[in-house]
């Protein structure tokens, strides 16, 4: 525990910030002006929301990973740091994106809905950037994280209206849906634990 908690702070000045503080930067800005209606606010935040899922991959990029036995600690433990890092920020960024259009908006958001959506997003993002960093090298391979909420997003939104994860807070399906999409958070959750695993990484070491 002692040593994990000592890789904290050199962890955090390796991660790659910079998509993250993009998506910071963009979503701020795009919530201080968004039209002061439910609809919109939802869209906005929703926006932030797969974006920061798809920058919180980038934290995986570990260039350690070439050659741990290099490495003072295993593969597995700097990834997990990386990962608890990585949804720090997002929860930041997701959590002054619901203030900031919160204050704007008329009525009272659905606060927890909203807070599942993003998790399961960030989760999404950080599931399938782990598996892509662990077959490729280099922070090209973080883009796997970005593809994969792109592509589950993109699939969300061909599903008939009376499938769509995408409700609204008036719609009677809404707290239904959000208890479905809580239990999906397992799945990212056991794709990490995979890629997260000690021992052979992916294509590089086969063969």
């Amino acid at each position: 525990m002692r040593l994990t908690v000592l890789l904290v702070r050199p962890l955090a000045r390796a991660l790659d910030w910079g998509p993250l503080l993009a998506v910071l930067a963009a979503g701020l800005s795009t919530s201080a002006i968004v039209e002061p209606r439910t609809g919109s606010a939802l869209l906005v935040l929703r926006m932030i929301a797969a974006l920061t899922g798809g920058a919180a991959a980038f934290a995986l990029v570990d260039p350690m990973d070439a050659g741990t036995r290099a490495a003072p600690v295993g593969r597995g433990r700097r990834q997990w740091i990386r990962c608890g890092l990585a949804l720090g920020a997002a929860t930041g960024i997701g959590g002054g994106a619901l203030v900031v259009v919160a204050n704007r908006v008329p009525t009272p958001l659905p606060v927890g809905g909203l807070a599942v959506e993003m998790a399961l997003l960030t989760a999404i993002g950080l599931a399938g950037g782990a598996v892509s960093v662990r077959s490729a090298p280099g922070r090209a391979a973080a883009l796997g994280g970005l593809f994969t909420v792109a592509a589950v997003v993109g699939a969300s939104l061909l599903l008939p209206d009376h499938y769509t994860p995408w409700t609204g807070p008036g719609d009677a399906r809404w707290d239904h849906v959000h208890h479905l999409l809580a239990g999906a958070l397992a799945v990212p959750v056991l794709v990490l634990a995979l890629a997260n695993r000690e021992g052979v990484r992916g294509l590089r070491r086969r063969g």
